[in-house]
């Protein structure tokens, strides 16, 4: 008896330190104080990017990395509808990435606007229903009118496989089909250089940038274990976005430009679906 009890003496110890353990680890990672300067920028900044492929998340180039505030550290950044163009009439504004002293993290709100509606409706909408209806609608617009549209693939392709698709720049890629959350896995799809996504090396110079699924491949390397439960407040989750990085494959994306060069899109064998999100007129 004496020995059976002296065993689940030891065993309710181990058990004890175990849960202990794990308790103090998960603090850890929602201690504000444990994440440096530059992984704020990396994981926070781009997660909020990655699952809101309707807007354009910007750093704030007037700080040049989180700031220090009564209630913790705040990321400034600038938000602004996808796709946008010069002189055009834009949802944008200035917000934060807030992550308070005690680890609670503030993420700004981001509205429906007419992309998110189109993000959803290129899912839900056959390509021959929907292709008609956006053709006649594009042939009637003048060529000064920018188009603001996104695509839907009849199935994923690698990046390599993409190539005259589209003319210019893309302005930005789906990398999954649509998630729980209602939106999907994305990366910026403009030539930027690693530097502005947070990225301490760049191996490729601005006139070489990497392509956007190297980025985004270059990123979800870059996390670690402790930052899913930081993801997760983006409705992110570590493990799914190993999954896209390690597939490497495009299921759609979002694009700005002429009327013609949008309907060009339907003779593309490639592409399944087009949903226009906005105009600009």
């Amino acid at each position: 008896m004496l020995i059976r009890n002296r065993l689940l003496l030891i065993v309710a110890s181990v058990s004890g330190a175990i849960v202990l353990a794990c308790g103090v680890l998960l603090a850890a990672f929602r201690d504000e104080s444990s994440l440096s300067d530059a992984r704020f920028l990396l994981v926070l900044k781009n997660a909020l990017a990655v699952a809101n492929p309707d807007y354009e998340v910007n750093f704030d180039f007037t700080a040049h990395g989180p700031i220090p505030v009564s209630e913790g550290r705040a990321i400034p950044v600038v938000i602004e509808a996808q796709g946008g163009v010069l002189d055009a009439p834009e949802i944008r504004w200035r917000d934060r990435i807030l992550l308070a002293s005690s680890g609670d993290l503030q993420i700004p709100d981001m509205p429906d606007w007419g992309m998110t509606f189109s993000l959803e409706k290129v899912e839900q909408v056959s390509g021959l229903e929907m292709r008609g209806a956006t053709d006649a609608l594009l042939s009637d617009l003048p060529s000064s009118v920018m188009v603001r549209a996104v695509v839907r693939l009849k199935k994923p392709l690698r990046e390599e496989l993409m190539e005259g698709i589209w003319p210019s720049n893309i302005d930005v890629i789906l990398l999954s089909p649509e998630e729980a959350s209602g939106k999907r896995i994305s990366w910026d799809g403009k030539p930027v250089g690693c530097e502005s996504r947070g990225f301490k090396t760049c191996d490729d110079s601005l006139h070489h940038p990497i392509s956007p699924v190297h980025q985004f491949r270059r990123w979800v390397g870059s996390l670690r274990q402790e930052d899913d439960a930081l993801l997760h407040e983006f409705g992110l989750d570590l493990a799914r976005l190993r999954t896209v990085g390690d597939r490497g494959e495009v299921f759609g994306f979002a694009v700005t430009g002429a009327p013609d060069t949008v309907r060009a899109l339907f003779k593309d064998p490639r592409v399944d679906k087009v949903e226009i999100a906005a105009l600009d007129i």
